[in-house]
């Protein structure tokens, strides 16, 4: 994806893309030019879903917090978010089918097996894990 820098400041910068999405990125006086060229990539693939209405957000305006309290509050997930995690890679799927079209089956049966043993250990319910789950 194209992207061009808009804003420059000594603290962060405005990049646009060329479908209209935009990021605001911080920089650090450390930062090289392969820093920020990833980083503008980065910031891109960030999910950009927005929420239906401000009173989603899971924080609320002007919400206080305290970084050494957050940083030790376990991050969960529910069981779409670690089936996703726990899946085989998406590229090892994709050569495990088109093995399977060449006449090899091996690698596919493989994967399925890893596949279901992460909907067993994942089932679909109001269960959440924690990174030490996964």
């Amino acid at each position: 994806m194209k992207y061009k820098v808009t804003e420059l400041t000594t603290s962060s910068m405005k990049v646009e893309y060329d479908d209209g999405k935009w990021s605001t990125i911080p920089l650090a006086k450390t930062d090289t030019e392969n820093t920020l060229r990833s980083r503008a990539a980065e910031y891109y693939n960030v999910p950009a879903t927005p929420y239906d209405k401000v009173s989603d957000v899971p924080l609320a305006l002007n919400f206080e917090g305290d970084t050494s309290d957050d940083l030790t509050t376990p991050i969960t997930f529910n069981y779409k978010e670690a089936r996703a995690i726990s899946y085989p890679a998406i590229g090892d799927q994709m050569d495990a089918g088109y093995k399977v079209r060449l006449g090899d089956s091996s690698e596919q049966t493989a994967i399925d097996v890893k596949i279901k043993a992460v909907k067993d250990k994942y089932p679909k319910n109001d269960k959440t894990y924690t990174f030490s789950d996964l």
